[in-house]
């Protein structure tokens, strides 16, 4: 925390210490997370994608119809999704693009897996949330706090029970 304090008192740019924030927040992990920046299109889309599900915690999906372990993770998730089907607490989105994903396969994954909160974008929104999040590989998870800000931007889908739980009963304490 000394260290932004330090690098703040010497930059008026706004931008740049806007910059600053949040690149200390993601290299030190910040426990409330971190706000995604004003005035990028990769954050409006995102913001978009999960402002309905404000007051959830969102565990979001970048995947792809040709990706193995994209699928087989879906898969796997199947019984947990159904489980929080009607949650208060937690919410799953997935995000793919028409490149990664041709309309007939993806509709048929998506009919049987029985995903919901489903977005396949125009590529080049895409592009705008990969830069972003800035990944090039797939599958990839986002954990996104109740209040909309990042919490995890290199979740471990598999740490999804241990995760969730940690968190409800970190609320609790509170």
């Amino acid at each position: 925390h000394r260290v932004l304090q330090w690098i703040k008192k010497d930059i008026s740019n706004e931008f740049l210490i806007q910059q600053a924030e949040e690149l200390y927040a993601r290299s030190y992990q910040n426990k409330a997370g971190y706000e995604l920046p004003a005035n990028d299109k990769g954050a409006e889309i995102f913001k978009n994608i999960i402002e309905p599900f404000k007051g959830k915690y969102v565990f979001v999906d970048f995947w792809g119809i040709f990706c193995g372990p994209c699928i087989r993770g879906i898969k796997e998730m199947k019984e947990t999704r159904k489980a929080f089907e009607n949650s208060e607490d937690a919410v799953f989105v997935f995000i793919t693009s028409d490149k990664e994903s041709p309309l007939d396969r993806y509709n048929t994954l998506v009919e049987e897996q029985e995903l919901s909160n489903t977005h396949r974008l125009d590529y080049n929104e895409y592009l705008y949330l990969r830069q972003l999040f800035r990944f090039n590989a797939i599958p990839r998870y986002i954990l996104v706090s109740r209040e909309g800000r990042i919490l995890n931007e290199h979740f471990q889908m598999h740490n999804f029970d241990s995760e969730l739980h940690r968190l409800l009963g970190k609320e609790q304490k509170q």
